[in-house]
């Protein structure tokens, strides 16, 4: 009989980009096989996907990319704004609209994920846009994971757009696209730059991976334009894992798995044994009282639990820093 799992070494719970890009390959895989459920090997904390014969590697790839591609379609076609943190609220609220409408699982996650219509505030122009006429205007506050990316953490979504199309590229003379930056995510990881390949206009580093932290890069007069180490594949596949992350109509947008410690966000997860569904995942983040306590964790089938701190620089940047267990 064939083994109904995928191990994937490449995706290392430990890692914070690594475990959501292990979310957005699950969620990517459930809307061809709504069975599939993920869970953690024990001890080495590399993800194992249930539901697919080791044999299917191609097709789960061929899942992958077809969710990446849909997400930025739903992102383009209802012209969600680019700049997260602080979305108008009109954009925000037909965006909400159409998911409902569309009932597309991947719109509704997307939907109440990236922001939040109830979590509002007073958004005030800069000095240069009042001399322009432009005025105070109500705002809804974005994720906080979303925050993680280019310095002032804006462009996230506006770069997802771009993936098939930057990923559509060159590296040491060997054509590459999309799906096989995401095959690549399955096994040991292999870090590139912008600098290594040919035609990208920006390689798409969104900064969850603490292995992009370069604090000397980060003083910099214009970091964004510094070639961060980074796993395409992964990046793309996160942005599909922060569906999981649901953010609450709160003043201060309160986000699935994220709080503040010492005036810093800081984002734990657990890592569980039993194999579990999308539903059943999302429900286990938003409830971190039940694996937060390490005697109750261990009821439930919960494993590990880790945590990292995101750090922002002077000039707005921000990154996560090397996470630990708790």
């Amino acid at each position: 009989m064939n083994r109904q799992y995928i191990q994937l070494a490449g995706l290392d719970g430990s890692n914070p980009l690594a475990f959501l890009a292990a979310l957005g390959l699950l969620r990517s895989a459930a809307r061809i096989r709504p069975c599939s459920k993920l869970c953690w090997s024990t001890g080495s904390f590399y993800a194992v996907l249930h539901g697919w014969e080791p044999e299917e590697r191609d097709a789960l790839a061929d899942a992958a990319v077809s969710a990446i591609t849909t997400a930025c379609s739903i992102l383009s076609e209802t012209n969600y704004p680019s700049v997260i943190p602080s979305v108008r609220v009109k954009p925000c609220r037909d965006f909400c609209r159409a998911a409902i409408v569309s009932g597309d699982p991947m719109h509704l996650g997307l939907a109440s994920s990236l922001s939040c219509e109830g979590a509002r505030y007073l958004w005030e122009p800069n000095a240069r846009q009042k001399k322009q006429g432009v005025q105070p205007e109500e705002r809804a506050r974005g994720s906080r994971l979303c925050n993680a990316d280019n310095p002032g953490g804006k462009r996230l979504i506006g770069m997802f757009r771009q993936f098939p199309r930057i990923l559509a590229t060159t590296i040491a003379g060997e054509s590459r696209n999309l799906k096989s930056f995401v095959t690549a995510v399955f096994d040991s990881w292999e870090y590139h730059s912008s600098g290594d390949y040919a035609g990208a206009v920006k390689f798409p580093a969104f900064r969850w991976d603490p292995a992009e932290n370069r604090p000397a890069a980060h003083e910099a007069a214009n970091p964004d334009g510094d070639n961060l180490p980074s796993i395409p594949g992964a990046n793309a596949l996160a942005v599909l894992g922060l569906t999981f992350f649901v953010t609450a109509p709160t003043p201060e947008a309160i986000t699935a798995c994220v709080d503040r410690e010492d005036r810093r966000d800081r984002f734990t997860w657990p890592l569980w044994e039993m194999p579990l569904g999308c539903d059943a995942i999302s429900s286990l983040l938003v409830n971190s009282s039940l694996w937060i306590d390490p005697l109750r964790r261990t009821k439930i089938g919960v494993a590990s639990v880790f945590r990292c701190m995101r750090q922002t620089t002077d000039n707005g940047s921000h990154f996560f820093l090397d996470s630990f267990a708790i």
